[in-house]
């Protein structure tokens, strides 16, 4: 058994550790908030008629993601929103 990393005390390669998992809260007794992502594209008249910019209906030729989050309740003053890369992370008091 070798290991890989150059530090011989590390439990886990980052390979093995599921990207985002840093950032689930398994101590956190809230329920998750009921949420929607919804892809968008930029069409045009060639795209629907003609096909030529080659775009298609899948969330690869899209240009924006919009994510609907409903949270009852909850003052816009109390959401705290945290944007990364590739997480989206909103905390509120009761959801």
């Amino acid at each position: 058994f070798q290991v890989k990393s150059e530090n011989r005390k590390t439990i886990w390669n980052t390979e093995e550790v599921p990207e985002g998992s840093e950032f689930d809260d398994t101590w956190d007794p809230r329920e998750q908030p009921e949420y929607q992502v919804l892809f968008k594209q930029c069409v045009g008249t060639e795209d629907v008629f003609f096909g030529m910019s080659r775009k298609d209906p899948s969330t690869a030729c899209c240009e924006e993601m919009v994510i609907k989050i409903k949270l009852p309740e909850t003052n816009y003053s109390d959401i705290a929103l945290d944007i990364q890369d590739k997480v989206l992370d909103l905390r509120t008091p009761k959801k």
